[in-house]
């Protein structure tokens, strides 16, 4: 195979019998860019590197070598090959952060609003804790209330209660409050009137009312 690279690449590609449709569709390659790239023409390409680029996939999906003309793509110093031109270069250049600030309201920042927050919290954390508080001893009072309120299940007999827990039928011993350490005191009463006792002692006796 002879002739410059386009031509080996036509002869390539009309030799497996595939038209350019069928190497588009397989390629991905535009039907405009595999006729230049076989007329060695690159000005269909946006730039140079996208000749290159394309070349190298149509050439080995023919199975063509192609790295001459890559090779000869890429020298130094170049500016167009075959009617591709180099992509120009973007220079960009770097730009300060402009920050909006609108009319007529203080400028906040990082630091202050920082200095601002952590109080905020802090005082939040103060409010919650004691609702929390709150919150967990009402739940507790109602579920013990629940609790004794429930009704006993069907065929369980309630538990008696202790004696002098309570109602009228207590023993009165224990409802007695707890003593001191002295003797009961009990009411003066005048001794009854015994003639026997008051002979003996020679007392005389009482008048009989």
């Amino acid at each position: 195979m002879s002739g410059s690279i386009g031509d080996q690449l036509k002869e390539a590609r009309e030799g497996r019998g595939l038209s350019v449709p069928d190497v588009s569709h397989v390629t991905r390659i535009t039907e405009a860019q595999i006729l230049g790239l076989e007329a060695g023409d690159y000005s269909a390409f946006p730039s140079l590197a996208y000749a290159r680029s394309f070349l190298g996939i149509y050439s080995s999906f023919l199975g063509v070598d192609a790295r001459g003309e890559i090779e000869a793509m890429a020298r130094p110093g170049l500016t167009e090959f075959r009617g591709a031109r180099l992509a120009p270069k973007v220079v960009t250049e770097p730009q300060e952060t402009i920050i909006p600030i609108v009319k007529g309201l203080p400028e906040v920042r990082p630091r202050q609003v920082k200095s601002v927050l952590v109080p905020l919290m802090f005082l939040t954390m103060l409010l919650l804790l004691p609702t929390a508080f709150l919150l967990g001893r009402r739940q507790g009072q109602a579920e013990a209330r629940a609790r004794v309120e429930a009704p006993a299940p069907p065929g369980v007999e309630p538990a008696p209660e202790p004696p002098g827990a309570g109602g009228a039928g207590g023993d009165p011993i224990s409802r007695r409050k707890a003593s001191d350490g002295s003797l009961p005191s009990a009411p003066l009463r005048p001794p009854l009137p015994s003639p026997a006792l008051d002979s003996l002692i020679g007392a005389p006796a009482p008048p009989v009312p």
